[in-house]
């Protein structure tokens, strides 16, 4: 008997924007093996040629990673100890998107995501396409991912604050919620975090979530989900956009199917001809 792939043992992602995305950061990033001419001043600018669009460039230290964790009551984000070298960062004349490029790795970012197709797969192709296009291109790709991270409270589903931790039972699945789901011991419960590592069609996947609460007394999810491949193969164009695209769909199928239907639909999907204004 055939073993279902990821996508057909979740529903079909939906693709539009939403009019209250919960989206905080979005981040792709291929790791590649070890090109110290990538951080050369004039391989920078001929990056910055290739990409094709307006950015301003900068040179700033930049940190390995982000880690979104709850510490007590309230969210928390850690950066890895350890500092990578002085890399470039490319910043968008709008500000809605950055790329930077350090001797290891290149990530396009951003916290203005409207949608793949019309924002931020653009991006990330020109960002492909300029690495392909270097002298000398990278040889190896040793890691291809990105990460999806979700900040969702009331305002998401245009409700009331959650003033109550177990009202986050109207946002995900049960699976998710523990023991918040739990009737005797849900209100008792001060904070919950949990993390999942999924294997998927040759893809990996890292969920992870935390409750957290404002200062005003808010309770909200954050819920962070990082998609990746860590296959090593030649650097190609074609190949790293078709992973690329492989791990949007999954991560937003996951996204999906994280959260309650009727949470979806309050976050008011916006139909296509809306979706490049949101």
């Amino acid at each position: 008997m055939r073993r279902m792939t990821t996508l057909e043992a979740l529903r079909e992602p939906d693709e539009r924007a939403l009019a209250r995305s919960p989206l905080i950061q979005v981040i792709w990033q291929i790791r590649l093996d070890p090109t110290p001419s990538l951080c050369e001043a004039r391989s920078v600018l001929e990056f910055q040629k290739y990409l094709g669009r307006d950015t301003k460039l900068s040179q700033a230290p930049l940190q390995n990673a982000l880690q979104v964790v709850a510490v007590g009551h309230r969210a928390t984000s850690l950066e890895s100890p350890q500092q990578s070298n002085r890399g470039w960062r490319l910043t968008s004349s709008e500000g809605d998107a950055s790329v930077s490029v350090e001797s290891e790795s290149v990530a396009v970012e951003t916290a203005a995501y409207g949608t793949w197709k019309d924002h931020f797969g653009p991006w990330v192709s020109s960002t492909i396409e300029a690495l392909g296009r270097m002298s000398p291109p990278p040889a190896l790709r040793v890691r291809v991912g990105m990460r999806y991270v979700n900040a969702i409270f009331g305002a998401a589903l245009g409700v009331e604050p959650f003033r109550d931790i177990t009202e986050l039972r109207q946002v995900v699945v049960p699976s998710i919620m523990g023991l918040i789901g739990d009737d005797a011991l849900g209100a008792r419960i001060g904070v919950a975090q949990g993390r999942q590592v999924l294997r998927l069609d040759g893809l990996s996947s890292h969920i992870q979530h935390a409750t957290v609460q404002t200062d005003e007394s808010e309770f909200g999810l954050i819920l962070d989900i990082d998609t990746y491949s860590d296959e090593t193969a030649p650097f190609n164009t074609v190949q790293v956009t078709s992973v690329s695209e492989q791990i949007h769909t999954v991560g937003l199928a996951l996204f999906q199917h994280c959260v309650l239907p009727s949470a979806w639909e309050a976050m008011e999907p916006l139909a296509q001809n809306d979706a490049s204004t949101s």
